[in-house]
């Protein structure tokens, strides 16, 4: 089924929904919800370690000791991080909230052109404090595990999460898909939900420019500051067009690149008047050196009399089926097999994997 014919179907469900508290917390995590609403689709989410065999067992468990001992780690690298950036937090004008790296790209061009004492990063990213960290940035580090807390909810509830993809997955995929929406709603809504809180309330600022308002953190950051009357923005940081989740933006005012963006946005049922072309400020961060470009050359191997097209997709899985993905890199390694007077490379996305490529 067409995306958009599924991710309209699940919106619609959301509505339907009597509890308002279940509503706005079901609206709030759409992202995470939808998206791992289509791997069940696709039979693409990980098995428990208890679902496997026994030879697969035998064969993940020094990895599964790995993980552990990486999540440890992790936790007191989050602890030490929190103690010595706790000392930043203040009162401020402005706060930046990323969640991504892509988010600080975007934000990095405009807050350099602000006053220091003006604004404040916060995060609860450990890679992101750090990459701040390196470029003298100060930012508070959000420790989400110190707003942990479990709501219990009755049975009525999973009733309602269930009804919510009734005749849309497998019933074999069913209950995999409501477990995970209980662990959203009554754990990663909450730690989210009191971090928030807790950071707005130490920072009081008057705007928060948030990383994106369709993910779980943006979305209920956005959310709570209406409540409280604070002014939330977010700067576009990639290509608009083709995905499901484009007519959900809900933030005080989405800055874009251009009116391209701001024509598909409005078509598809956002407020124009929330829609403000700014440009890409990103951009004038980004050098032409033709020694770069010969370095680069000589390291990918390229003939340097040749054109080089640079393809670079977001990978399969998201609002791209796999069908649909392979189809597209088929074609273009097809023309890349006859078109001699070209380069032709492929830049992977984070999330994207080799493995995705390689069998092609």
């Amino acid at each position: 089924m067409d995306r958009y014919l599924l991710f309209k179907s699940i919106k619609t469900n959301i509505h339907l929904v009597s509890d308002q508290s279940l509503k706005d917390k079901l609206d709030t995590l759409i992202s995470p919800l939808y998206l791992f609403f289509i791997k069940c689709l696709e039979n693409k989410n990980e098995k428990k370690f208890k679902e496997e065999n026994l030879i697969r067992k035998i064969n993940i468990f020094p990895l599964k000791i790995l993980l552990f001992v990486n999540r440890y780690i992790n936790k007191i690298n989050q602890i030490r991080i929190q103690k010595n950036s706790s000392r930043y937090i203040r009162n401020t004008n402005i706060v930046f909230y990323p969640v991504e790296p892509t988010h600080i790209k975007q934000m990095l061009p405009v807050s350099n052109n602000l006053p220091k004492n003006t604004y404040l990063y916060v995060t609860d990213r450990v890679l992101i404090h750090e990459a701040l960290s390196k470029l003298n940035i100060q930012s508070v580090f959000l420790n989400k595990d110190n707003f942990s807390n479990y709501d219990k909810y009755e049975n009525i509830f999973n009733d309602n999460i269930s009804n919510l993809i009734d005749g849309l997955l497998p019933t074999s995929k069913i209950n995999t898909w409501v477990e995970f929406c209980i662990y959203q709603i009554t754990f990663n809504y909450n730690r989210l939900y009191n971090s928030i809180n807790y950071f707005l309330k130490k920072t009081n600022p008057k705007i928060v420019v948030v990383g994106y308002d369709v993910t779980p953190e943006g979305r209920l950051c956005v959310k709570i500051c209406k409540k409280k009357g604070i002014k939330t923005v977010c700067v576009q940081h990639g290509s608009i067009a083709g995905e499901p989740l484009d007519g959900e933006h809900i933030v005080d005012n989405y800055l874009l690149y251009g009116k391209k963006a701001k024509n598909y946005l409005t078509s598809i049922g956002n407020d124009p008047e929330k829609l403000l072309v700014f440009g890409a400020p990103y951009l004038d961060n980004i050098g032409v050196s033709e020694k770069l470009k010969k370095e680069l050359s000589t390291k990918l191997k390229l003939k340097s009399k040749k054109k080089t097209i640079l393809i670079a997709f977001s990978g399969p899985g998201h609002c791209t089926t796999y069908l649909h993905f392979d189809l597209i890199v088929r074609s273009i390694v097809k023309i890349a097999k006859t078109q001699n007077e070209y380069n032709f490379i492929f830049k992977l996305h984070r999330k994207d994997k080799k493995e995705n490529y390689t069998h092609i």
